[in-house]
Order: structure tokens, then sequence, then C-alpha cells
């Protein structure tokens, strides 16, 4: 699945920028010092998987753990020309069963009807096939490469929405904390819900209740040798998360699933 870095969102105007990846860097980077998390800002951290070009680093206070330096990530046309190398589409049945438990997720915590958009859609739209399919057809589809133009037309915009899906985008993120409050603020209607789907690691170093990755096994974890995936979030992570960006409700489906409300 394809995805993003950083949300930007002008008046009338809804846009993915790209920003050249010396944009991301700290001091620290080139000081040689720990980097600020991209999620809480921390600036103590741990590394917890070397590779030649880069590390993986774990923060000791929201548990995220991101790839670093940023000079490490790649390009977007790279990325664009991993991206086309999936093969998804809305007549895979493989794919549909692969994104259906994030529908039903979802399905379960809106009203029939309720406006909703897929965040990071992909060249295959998919989910909302399966949200239509639910009760769900009113789901706007944008992506920064393939349908970037999604939320451009008032007449489908329709934000802020009753709901946002993002499968398998969030760790694609450069600036997890830069998009996450676009979207709880500026997508996202109070009360409305966001269903996340991406492959967690555990708080510590053990595997957690969900089978969670724990800093030992993720050296071999196949998730983050996806050259794209550079952000990759523990449960607490996303607390924190729903503590500064006013989640009022957080649950857990799955290892693969979080759902988060945005207060009323």
């Amino acid at each position: 699945m394809c995805r993003r870095s950083v949300l930007q969102l002008r008046p009338t105007r809804f846009v993915i920028a790209r920003f050249p990846a010396a944009s991301f860097a700290t001091s620290a980077d080139s000081a040689g010092g720990d980097p600020a998390c991209t999620l809480c800002g921390g600036t103590h951290s741990a590394i917890i998987h070397a590779e030649a070009s880069h590390h993986y680093r774990r923060c000791t206070h929201c548990r995220l753990v991101w790839q670093s330096p940023s000079s490490s990530y790649l390009t977007p046309a790279e990325e664009v020309a991993r991206y086309r190398t999936h093969e998804n589409s809305p007549l895979d049945a493989g794919y549909r069963n692969f994104l259906a438990p994030l529908a039903n997720a979802i399905a379960t915590k809106v009203a029939p009807g309720a406006r909703g958009l897929d965040f990071g859609c992909g060249p295959g739209p998919t989910l909302s096939t399966l949200l239509e399919e639910r009760g769900l057809p009113s789901c706007v589809n944008y992506d920064p490469f393939f349908f970037p133009d999604g939320l451009n037309d008032d007449s489908k915009r329709g934000a802020p929405f009753d709901y946002v899906v993002t499968s398998e985008v969030v760790e694609h993120l450069y600036d997890p904390r830069e998009v996450f409050e676009r979207i709880t603020t500026t997508l996202l209607a109070p009360g409305g819900w966001l269903g996340i789907m991406t492959s967690r690691v555990a708080n510590d170093d053990a595997t957690s209740e969900h089978r969670c990755p724990g800093d030992a096994d993720f050296p071999a974890w196949w998730y983050h040798k996806d050259p794209t995936h550079v952000t990759f979030y523990a449960p607490e992570s996303l607390k924190y998360a729903a503590n500064m960006f006013g989640w009022d409700r957080l649950e857990f489906p799955s290892r693969s699933i979080a759902l988060a409300r945005r207060k009323r």
C-alpha cells in the first residue's frame, strides 16, 4: 500500500506536500546527539537496530520507533516507484480480505450513511468499495500520488468527515505529529472516528498481548524491511497521540488496527 509524508492544508486546497529530506533533519542529526522524536518531540531515545545507511530509534517517552537519519529516506520518485509494484485492486479477493477488518471496525462506530475519507487510498481504491457494501456509500478517495485532487473539489470534499480511515499509511509518515494534528483538527468532525491500520510494535522489549514485536524482535521483523516504512507505533505511542490531539476514545481491536474518536 502506498503512502505519505506531511499533510499541508490550505484554505481551499488539500494537498500532501513533500519536502526534501534535509528539511526534516534536526541539529542532532548532524551534531551526533539524539534527534527529536517525530511524534512527541522528545530528545531522549535509544538505537534498537542499525543498518548500513540508517538506524531505528526508540523514543523513551512515547515509545515510537522511527528511522534515522532523515537523509536516509527515499526520494518521492523512489517512493512512487515502489508503490507501483503493489498490486492492489477492489477486484482482488485477497486484498479485500486484508482490508475487511478495518472496514468492519469503522462500520460499527458510525451511523449508516456517514460521510468518510480514505486518506491514502493508493492507486486502486478499495476501502471505499468495502465501506459502501457496509452501508457507507459516501467515502472520498484521496492519495497524494494517485488521487491528489480527491479533496480539492468542493462537491466531493465534505470535510469535516464523520470518519477517516488510513490503511497502511501511518508507517510511511515522516512527520506523524503534523499529519495526525491536521487530520484531527481539519478533516475529522468532533465525535468522528479515525481508523488506523498499521503493524504495531510492543511498548518495550517484550512481545505484547497482540504478539507485536519487542525491541529484540525488531531486526528480524519483516515490516521495517520495506524501505518506505519509516515510523512504527507502540500502543503507548497512540495513547500519547490521543492525549496530544484530543482523542477521547482509543481502542485496539487487533494488533494492526486502532480506532480513535475525536473529542466531541
